[in-house]
């Protein structure tokens, strides 16, 4: 039984239990049926107003003054200081979504700068040491380094890489209509790789061990992961990445790379109002996310100038949303495949999107993320300075 046939099956086992009303409005969010999840999650919330049904209604939902869960909601974040700590958090990223929403921006800030601030209290990040790491991958990966990669030429796989936010999921979203393409969603399967192939045959720690690896080891790793990412073309969305791709074109010299790139300033807004599952843990902090940011787009100019030109190529988020035919066009080139028209019919694709933008994607595009921060600037100072 696939999931949203479960999820409406254990529904009506157990009608009156806000649980699995929240995940059955969670699992229709997914899968792109936006207005029944609307319906079930006012109902999980009617039954009981809990932070993190209000959470998955804010993705569902774009708010109006007329909401009826309004009022619950509201109730509840009067009553907040009595919730656990993650319940708080919680509640702040969906209050600022729905202030926001509603045009309430100085409220919407302050629930987002509260949330976020409670989710840096209770991460650990060494920002010295993240950014010290991608700086190192840089001065290992050198152009000599990749000149002659033992890995089997043959071509693919995909890999989709980027910052978080940057427009990652609507350009796999498009490529996934190709009949060619399989999208594998943001899928590790190249961390698992390395451990299966390489197991303890790395003397020192990534990056400086990759340069002491064996020809036979890289090509091991390259089948590897082949193996697993199944035949065809198949695109790899897990933008941790982009770290990578030195180490991936030395296994699998006939990879490539889609490098989706937004406004600065627009993606680390996007970042900061985003309350992650898991990973990604500068972006709680305006000042570490902007560092962050820098030094990732210098690793990614590093990667453009060491790796063959063929290997990466750019997509920016405000390009694929003004004119999106030209932009897939381009990454179908990228990949060696012709043109097909259902890669711009993506709204209402079956099959569920798990990524933070699982309800922008099953919309017409629109251009209003374009320049948004500038709504939001006056807040933004330690963002500017960052990445200044």
């Amino acid at each position: 039984m696939d999931d949203l046939r479960q999820a409406r099956a254990d529904v009506i086992a157990r009608p009156g239990d806000d649980s699995v009303l929240a995940e059955l409005g969670n699992v229709l969010t997914e899968q792109g049926h936006l207005d029944e999840a609307a319906i079930v999650l006012r109902r999980a919330i009617g039954v009981a107003p809990r932070a993190g049904h209000i959470a998955k209604m804010a993705k569902a939902v774009r708010f109006r003054e007329d909401d009826p869960a309004l009022p619950v909601i509201e109730a509840l974040a009067r009553r907040a200081a009595g919730l656990l700590e993650s319940e708080r958090i919680e509640l702040g990223f969906a209050l600022g979504k729905i202030h926001a929403d509603l045009g309430r921006d100085e409220r919407a800030w302050r629930a987002y700068a509260q949330a976020n601030a409670l989710m840096r209290s209770r991460i650990v990040y060494d920002e010295q040491a993240a950014l010290a790491l991608v700086s190192r991958i840089a001065e290992v990966f050198t152009a000599d380094l990749l000149a002659a990669p033992p890995g089997d030429p043959a071509p693919g796989p995909v890999f989709i890489v980027g910052m978080p936010r940057s427009g990652s999921t609507l350009a796999e979203r498009m490529l996934s209509g190709h009949p060619a393409i399989r999208a594998l969603g943001e899928a590790n399967y190249f961390a698992a790789a390395r451990v299966e192939a390489l197991g303890g045959r790395m003397t020192l720690p990534f990056p400086d061990g990759v340069a002491t690896l064996d020809p036979q080891s890289l090509r091991r790793l390259g089948e590897i992961y082949r193996g697993r990412a199944g035949e065809g073309i198949a695109v790899n969305k897990m933008l941790g990445n982009f770290a990578y791709l030195g180490f991936i074109h030395l296994a699998m010299p006939g990879a490539r790379f889609i490098h989706t790139v937004r406004d600065p300033m627009d993606n680390c807004l996007s970042c900061f109002f985003e309350y992650f599952a898991a990973g990604h843990p500068y972006c709680y902090d305006l000042g570490e996310l902007g560092r962050f940011h820098k030094a990732y787009d210098a690793l990614m100019a590093h990667w453009r100038a060491v790796l063959p030109q063929q290997t990466l190529l750019e997509v920016r988020y405000e390009d694929l949303v003004e004119a999106p035919e030209a932009e897939v066009r381009r990454m179908l080139a990228h990949l060696g495949l012709e043109w097909d028209e259902a890669c711009l019919d993506f709204t209402g694709r079956e099959g569920p999107v798990r990524t933070a933008s699982l309800a922008q994607v099953r919309q017409p595009l629109y251009r209003t993320s374009v320049g948004r921060w500038r709504r939001w600037e006056k807040w933004l100072g330690p963002l500017k300075d960052a990445l200044a």
